[in-house]
């Protein structure tokens, strides 16, 4: 025979502490027990634990020819209720710890009963009910049933006897077994020896009670004889009817452990281990952001992709759609309002003006560029539209740091995707960071540029600032003409005297009146000349500088070389210094690989191994 004993603790276990016990006998584990007792428990007991017990495992194994291949795991009703040492947390500990092996359906329940108490009462009664209502898993034991003194109080062959033959309201269908304490003399008592072979029994029984063979009692079910083989034969029952369901168990905590191990992605101890890895996780950022880019969301990138919040190119695209419309109605300096409500120009930064401040302005402007009236002239047009689009850079600014936003924001859900170890993540985050560092920097040079641009002398030959000039002037010329001749139709014209004249006479007034009526009207003004110049120029240039933010700021230095920062080629260029700081694996990762790996490869071998046996 040969006994271990070990201390399975819960958590972690202190170092330097032996745990691990081998025996020679049965007999040595009490004297073991009390050795470990004082010098070894207290120091599993977590810190500032003022509980009586702690939930460790005393595993006991025995190693001998005993024909009882099972595993027994002894649960003592400790303590029910709090006593000196002993508060509610023990008492609920101890109850965890019982409820918690009962509770397995892959457990065998040996209720011990004892004859002298009622037993549909006792506590273990009670918990097998719970946990094992339908009685498949739980075997009876009646204590002290066929000793002589079990034997002396009235009523005690029914307590026996009925639960014996499972016909009680206890539902025992695995039966019950009747037996004796052989560790007591019951000489003192009674004829029969300490030791009664089965044969004597039923002279026993029939002695108290007569009837006892009236009862039918299933003889194979006494004494510990008839237990040892009956264990094992139901226990190679209720394997067969959980066999399945443990394979399905190994194999589902195989499944999760692997997800684990892919997880932490593939072996990185070498340079070249770290830099096939980077290359790997790069190039599925560069699938990423090239197909944020093309606007192309199929292929292994779908899933990525299946939320909007990461579809870049539609974010962006909706940032510079809501920028032009910002610039159409909110990009000018000051703007004319007809109607009186102007609360939304107050609040997006416009200064609002009606017709005659606009007006004003224009002529405070004029003479200050010091001319005396006649032509349009560069230096007046410019002067106007340069405090016009003042606010372009602030709002164009504005516009980028939101682009900007977008896509760090993205990037770090791309690092996300691309990168499965969750300890590699903040690291390739800031190197992606730091490489669109310098794509920003490049937007915002570029804007700089286009702002200078915008600054210098205007290019009025394009031909969208000629038509745009030309068709506003026809048509204000047209509204104006219109209003002229209104006007001297209804003030100017005797119509009582038109019939008298000849047709030369008729034109000859109309004319005249419409001479004196345009002589002073605002074709003669030159300020509304400069306001109607302005407006053709001011469109053409906003839309051109719209177009030029969106495509050369935000396309060409934010979107185009995204993919650039964190791909294959990129990686490529590093050294060994930069690969192994960026991607090496730390201590605590690769113990948790060989962890990982060793427990795998347990299940694989105990799995082939439970597959081998035979179910039936």
């Amino acid at each position: 025979m040969k006994v271990i004993v070990s201390i399975q603790p819960r958590g972690s276990q202190p170092p330097g502490i032996t745990t691990h016990w081998e025996l020679s006998s049965m007999s040595e584990i009490s004297a073991l027990i009390k050795a470990i007792e004082l010098p070894i428990i207290p120091l599993l007991k977590p810190h500032n634990c003022d509980e009586a017990f702690v939930i460790h495992i005393l595993r006991i194994e025995i190693i001998a020819p005993l024909g009882l291949d099972v595993t027994i795991i002894n649960l003592p009703n400790l303590i029910s209720i709090p006593g000196e040492g002993q508060i509610d947390v023990d008492v609920q500990a101890t109850k965890n710890l019982i409820e918690g092996y009962l509770s397995n359906p892959r457990a065998i329940i040996l209720a011990i009963l004892q004859t002298r108490d009622d037993i549909a009462s006792q506590n273990i009664v009670r918990l097998a009910c719970k946990h094992d209502p339908e009685g498949q898993r739980t075997v009876g034991i009646l204590a002290n049933a066929l000793s002589k003194v079990a034997y002396m109080s009235q009523g005690t062959e029914r307590k026996i006897v009925t639960p014996a033959r499972s016909l009680s309201a206890i539902s025992l269908k695995a039966g019950c077994f009747p037996l004796r304490d052989t560790s007591r003399p019951e000489g003192e008592h009674t004829s029969i020896p300490p030791v009664q072979p089965l044969d004597g029994i039923d002279s026993v029984f029939q002695e108290i009670w007569p009837h006892w063979k009236e009862k039918d009692h299933d003889r194979s079910r006494l004494e510990i004889e008839a237990l040892s083989p009956f264990l094992q034969d139901l226990l190679v029952k209720h394997v067969d009817c959980e066999l399945p369901k443990v394979w399905a168990d190994i194999r589902d905590k195989l499944d999760e452990v692997e997800k684990q191990l892919l997880a932490l992605g593939p072996k990185r101890g070498t340079v070249g281990e770290v830099r096939s890895s980077l290359a790997d996780m790069s190039t599925h950022f560069y699938q990423l952001a090239q197909g944020s880019y093309d606007a192309k969301h199929q292929g292994n990138t779908m899933s990525f992709f299946s939320k909007e919040e990461n579809r870049l190119r539609a974010r962006v695209e909706n940032a510079n759609r809501e920028f032009s419309y910002y610039m159409r109605d909110h990009g000018e300096k000051r703007k004319v309002f007809k109607d009186v409500r102007r609360n939304n120009a107050r609040t997006m930064g416009c200064k609002q003006a009606n017709s005659l401040e606009i007006m004003s302005w224009l002529a405070d402007t004029y003479h200050q560029t010091r001319r005396m009236g006649g032509t349009t002239t560069q230096n007046f047009l410019s002067e106007l539209f340069r405090e016009q689009s003042c606010r372009w850079p602030a709002i164009a600014a504005s516009h980028i740091q939101r682009v900007i936003k977008i896509v760090s924001t993205w990037i770090f859900k791309a690092v996300h995707d691309s990168v499965a170890e969750e300890e590699l993540r903040p690291g390739l985050a800031i190197f992606c960071t730091r490489g669109f560092k310098e794509l920003e920097k490049g937007a915002l040079d570029e804007l700089h540029k286009l702002v200078q641009d915008e600054n210098n002398s205007m290019i009025t030959y394009n031909c969208d600032y000629t038509d745009n000039l030309e068709k506003s002037w026809k048509e204000h010329n047209q509204e104006v003409l219109r209003d002229a001749i209104g006007d001297v139709v209804q003030n100017q014209l005797d119509f009582h005297r038109l019939p008298d004249l000849e047709a030369t006479g008729r034109s000859e007034v109309l004319f005249n009146g419409l001479q004196e009526r345009l002589r002073t009207g605002p074709l003669s003004d030159e300020p509304f000349k400069m306001l109607m110049a302005l407006d053709s120029y001011y469109n053409v240039a906003r839309k051109t500088f719209v177009d030029n933010v969106c495509r050369q700021v935000v396309e060409r230095h934010l979107l185009s070389p995204l993919p650039t920062i964190f791909c294959p080629q990129a990686v490529a260029k590093m050294s060994d210094e930069e690969l192994l700081q960026l991607g090496s694996e730390s201590q605590r990762q690769r113990d948790r690989r060989f962890k990982l790996s060793d427990i795998a490869g347990g299940l694989r071998r105990g799995l082939e191994e439970l597959q081998s046996f035979p179910v039936n």
